[in-house]
């Protein structure tokens, strides 16, 4: 059970980086919404712009350095390829998940909503085409929105592996004793000996009940009346 328990950590651990990301991502297209706005001045752009930066760069930290067990867990990471789960004790017992073409996709969307994911200095997303910036987070948070599907999916089942495996090693441990009686009587157990045999014998035969000796007395006759 151990494998499907670090198997749903991992997956969690997954799951809840890009719950970060997707958040840096729904506050990126507020800011674009704002600057998209003919009320924003040049001077609310560029401070809009450099909030947008720094999550840029912040998305970027998250996807290559989220880590589980020491490797890493996003891009180029375990998450990132197809993943084969053992979930259980016969070589059949396996569950696999696929997300390359996924990720692929998020590495893509994320490039294309913030020139900072590459690690470049000082993006125009904002100052220039902030219109078209939010069209190009949507398509970011979608593709995020597609991994976390996939992850919970997985987590959910591996879950229910989790249970059952539960379920069958504590109904296995609780007929154990039970059924290795029944192997100990079967297979080792002595045959019963003459000697045990005619003992029990003794112990559980009843005796024969003995008839009652017949009456030893006799009637006489009663004493006769004096005249």
């Amino acid at each position: 059970m151990s494998n499907t328990q670090n198997s749903t950590s991992m997956l969690q651990t997954a799951e809840g980086a890009f719950g970060e990301v997707t958040n840096m991502l729904v506050r990126m297209k507020d800011l674009a919404t704002q600057a998209a706005d003919a009320s924003s001045n040049t001077a609310d752009k560029d401070a809009m712009q450099a909030e947008y930066d720094a999550l840029g760069l912040e998305l970027s930290n998250v996807m290559n350095n989220t880590t589980f067990g020491g490797q890493a867990l996003l891009t180029g990471g375990t998450i990132a390829g197809a993943m084969t789960f053992q979930i259980g004790a016969a070589k059949s017992e396996t569950m696999t998940i696929n997300l390359t073409t996924s990720m692929g996709s998020v590495a893509t969307a994320l490039g294309s909503a913030t020139a900072n994911f590459a690690g470049t200095a000082g993006g125009t997303e904002l100052k220039t085409l902030a219109n078209t910036a939010i069209g190009s987070l949507i398509s970011a948070i979608d593709s995020i929105g597609v991994v976390r599907s996939a992850l919970g999916a997985a987590a959910n089942r591996l879950d229910h592996v989790n249970s059952n495996l539960s379920n069958i090693s504590t109904n296995t441990k609780a007929a154990r004793p039970s059924t290795a009686s029944a192997w100990y009587v079967r297979h080792w157990a002595p045959p019963p000996t003459a000697s045990t045999t005619s003992t029990a014998t003794c112990r559980t035969s009843r005796p024969t009940p003995r008839p009652l000796p017949a009456a030893s007395w006799t009637l006489t006759s009663p004493p006769k009346a004096r005249t």
